[in-house]
């Protein structure tokens, strides 16, 4: 015995609806495009302005870094320099005391 998924729709005219009516033309869609000439020229010039765009970025990309690299470097040796100053200041500052305690040592010896 086989068995149509079908059933009458209750006219007298017998027709019948499927049962999964509904989805049957759900299935049955029609998707289509329409390709012309100017819609490839429209591709091509679209593909170009990509391109562009991430040439574009890569060169941004690549100056960011560079000033990236250039303020971190400058930032070493700034901070560098001024722990040398301040070393030098020290040592300035402890050999003056040094030698002034000792002219002091010697006056105070007097002459000999």
């Amino acid at each position: 015995m086989q068995y149509i998924y079908t059933q009458g729709n209750g006219t007298p005219t017998g027709r019948f609806l499927a049962n999964n009516g509904v989805h049957e033309y759900i299935a049955q869609g029609n998707v289509h495009q329409a390709l012309s000439p100017g819609m490839f020229a429209e591709y091509r010039k679209t593909a170009a302005a990509e391109a562009l765009a991430r040439a574009q970025a890569e060169i941004a990309t690549r100056g960011l870094v560079v000033t990236v690299v250039q303020a971190y470097y400058g930032y070493v040796v700034a901070q560098r320099k001024y722990a040398t100053r301040r070393r030098r200041l020290r040592k300035r500052t402890t050999f003056s005391v040094s030698a002034k305690s000792c002219r002091t040592a010697a006056r105070s010896r007097g002459p000999t």
